[in-house]
């Protein structure tokens, strides 16, 4: 069942307009060492079990799959490395495979779900292809670009053009590169088009070859430096030293070292555009080179694997380019591919592995603190020798695809099984920049699938070390009032997710979190004002100082001097914030009203305001009508009205302009007569939304625009 806990489906509602307003909606940013921040941005403190960087939202993390689950994609003779892309536009990811036996090299077509033509298809006659699927002419299909390395005499650089169909023309770039290898495609230059960069496996020449925009391309050959290209597939790309310019990072198997090149954007010679920066030496047929982030620093860092030397290391970046070795293993027989993935999700970096010495793929799972443990998922798989990683099922995991060399079989494994029972995450500490903060309402939308809970922890401290060092409050289901728990008004919030599932198929989610408040001080009177709308009698107030809470009364305006004709329209206290407004639809069509507001400050002291006198509009009728939002435009909440002619079904959907469906604020039977819903419109992006309602068969739809 999903709940959107910031939008209240009640008759009555709250909300503040000047307060300030912290919402968090992405964590992709990863755990990060911080002070106190201003706003939580995309990363957080830290957590344990948490899928925060995939989905787009937070999801409990998985448990491996150790199983010797085999799924065959097809048979190649010598199969020897895969690479996963849409090669054919239908949606589905396919497996294009080289092999090291004959010259095949060839796609398979991918049917969806895990499911594959067992006929391959060929794209060219080449033997040991090293290459990487990319969309060259920008038209929206899978290009291959790839590096010949023959024992005919033909080595060349080439593309191949997809005709969108998986149909693929070969385009020679340079056909004077003896042993040629892999090669990236990046557009170092910021021209607008991809560029190229190749190297010589056994041999020091090094080229980038410079796109006209057309696929055009000029060679330029670096000054030799003495040292090799890249190993088949250890090359990869990454902004090193953070100028803002793309540079290639690889490994090489000749001479066992671990380069980086700088791309220096303010190059005279191109020639001379790449700078060279050795890493590592001794690391005997230094094999795949892989950029990603380990330490979640922002900076891109290396993994890389060395054949010989028996070693799966990764390399730590400075953030300049200056790198740090850190051992993976060193003890990983005969070691041919490595590939960096998190594996189970839960927010750290795992790498999964081939090695043809014992012919196991295996998985290395990360503990947090960089610490490794070898998890073998298969065993006897014979001459193991590639393993990448795509999404060929129709999950929202990935899959890993490997190659057998001396098996000639390519298959894919699925990697994660479960949701963990238990995960949580820490934010990062917002600072409210305030001495005294009287804090207001906490809200976030969730889901929560059958046997699957979210519960909510906050604390607060008037210094880092005070939040830290205090005691979570809760667990909080629902939305609440975080001033009702900080009664202390302190500067510094904190707030905790707790997943929980007994269903190993379901995980809750959490789609963002909001905090609202604003400074503190003592209360000296209260403006009241009113209006009359479609669905009510709007009242709204503004404090001159502050309040810890507020209560709205309401008699009939003919008999507002008699004290027994007071009632209290709100079921609970509403927040002692500065500027608030209710809306009252449950006032009857044409009456006139009183109104008048109790305000409690800090100290429990009661002063009253008011009154004020407002008449609701008449009636519109035996219709079905739908009020225009207000205010519009919007920028933290809005509210919509409408009015039913009689009982029945009503459903009032959001939709964005491109039809997506953003929110469903009501579906169930009501009652005939005027309603209302309370849109938190905070975590949406700035535009123009559609609201429909539907009930009795008719339907009525209005513009919603959100500014900020």
């Amino acid at each position: 069942m999903r709940r959107y806990l910031a939008v209240f489906l009640v008759l009555a509602f709250a909300f503040t307009a000047v307060a300030d307003n912290a919402t968090q909606s992405e964590w992709g940013g990863g755990p990060v060492e911080q002070d106190a921040v201003s706003s939580w941005s995309d990363t957080f403190y830290g957590s344990e079990n948490i899928n925060f960087y995939y989905f787009g939202e937070l999801y409990l993390a998985f448990d491996p799959n150790l199983s010797s689950d085999i799924n065959n994609i097809g048979s190649i003779n010598g199969a020897y490395f895969a690479d996963v892309g849409d090669i054919d536009g239908d949606g589905n990811n396919d497996v294009v495979v080289s092999s090291s036996n004959t010259q095949t090299f060839v796609w398979f077509r991918s049917n969806g779900n895990g499911t594959f033509d067992s006929t391959a298809r060929a794209i060219g006659s080449i033997q040991y292809a090293a290459f990487d699927i990319v969309d060259l002419d920008e038209d929206g299909d899978g290009d291959i670009i790839i590096g010949f390395d023959t024992a005919a005499g033909n080595d060349r650089v080439s593309w191949f053009q997809n005709d969108g169909a998986g149909n693929f023309t070969e385009i020679i770039i340079d056909n004077n590169f003896t042993q040629a290898d892999s090669g990236v495609a990046v557009d170092f230059d910021h021209d607008g088009d991809l560029d190229l960069f190749f190297g010589a496996y056994q041999s020091s020449p090094l080229r980038w070859y410079e796109n006209d925009g057309s696929e055009n391309f000029t060679i330029h050959t670096l000054v030799a430096s003495g040292h090799s290209g890249a190993e088949n597939i250890g090359i990869d790309t990454g902004d090193f030293n953070a100028d803002g310019y793309v540079d290639v990072a690889f490994s090489c198997r000749n001479n066992g070292e671990i380069v980086w090149w700088e791309y220096d954007e303010n190059y005279t010679d191109p020639t001379a555009a790449f700078i060279e920066h050795v890493i590592g030496t001794g690391y005997g047929q230094a094999y795949s080179c892989t950029t990603i982030d380990m330490d979640w620093d922002g900076d891109p860092d290396l993994v890389t694997s060395s054949r010989s030397a028996n070693r799966i290391d990764w390399w730590e970046n400075d953030g300049t380019g200056s790198f740090t070795e850190h051992s993976i293993t060193s003890g990983y027989s005969g070691c041919r591919q490595a590939t960096p993935l998190d594996v189970d999700y839960d927010g750290d970096i795992d790498v999964l592995s081939a090695t043809e010495g014992s012919s196991t793929l295996d998985w290395w799972e990360n503990t947090g603190s960089f610490s490794f443990t070898q998890r073998s998922f298969a065993t006897g798989y014979s001459g193991a020798h590639g393993i990448t990683t795509g999404m060929v099922m129709d999950t929202k995991g990935y899959q890993a695809v490997t190659t057998a060399n001396t098996g000639d079989t390519v298959d894919y494994w699925d990697i994660i099984s479960d949701f963990r029972p238990l995960g949580t995450l820490d934010s990062a500490i917002l600072d409210s920049g305030y001495s005294e903060t009287l804090w207001g309402n906490f809200t976030w939308a969730e889901s929560e699938p059958s046997d699957t809970t979210v519960n909510i922890y906050i604390r607060g401290g008037n210094s880092v070390a005070e939040v830290e060092a205090a005691s979570w409050d809760g667990p909080h289901a629902v939305g609440f009032n975080a001033g009702s728990v900080l009664t202390s008004n302190p500067q510094y919030f904190q707030y905790q997710i707790e997943f929980t599932s007994s269903n190993p198929d379901h995980s809750p989610t959490i789609q963002w979190v909001n905090a609202n408040y604003q400074d503190h001080s003592a209360v000296t009177d209260v403006v009241m004002n009113s209006e009359s709308v479609e669905e009510g009698i709007l009242v709204s107030w503004e404090a001159i100082g502050d309040a810890a809470g507020f209560d709205l009364l309401r008699a009939p305006a003919s008999g507002s001097d008699n004290e027994l004709a007071w009632k209290q329209v709100n079921s609970s206290r509403l927040p002692g914030n500065r500027l608030t407004v209710y809306l009252d639809d449950s006032a009857t069509a044409g009456e006139s009203y009183a109104y008048k507001i109790r305000a409690i400050d800090t100290d429990g002291v009661i002063s009253w305001h008011g009154p004020i006198i407002a008449t609701a509009l008449p009636s519109a009728g035996e219709q079905l009508s739908l009020a225009q939002s207000h205010p519009n435009p919007a920028s933290e909440y809005t509210t919509i009205g409408f009015e039913l002619a009689e009982n029945s079904n009503a459903r009032l959907q959001v939709f964005d302009l491109s039809g997506r469906l953003v929110s469903t604020l009501v579906n169930e039977e009501l009652s005939a007569g005027r309603h209302s819903v309370v849109l938190d419109t905070s975590a949406l992006p700035s535009g123009v939304y559609l609201y429909r309602l539907e009930a009795g068969g008719e339907s009525r739809t209005e513009r919603l625009t959100i500014a900020r």
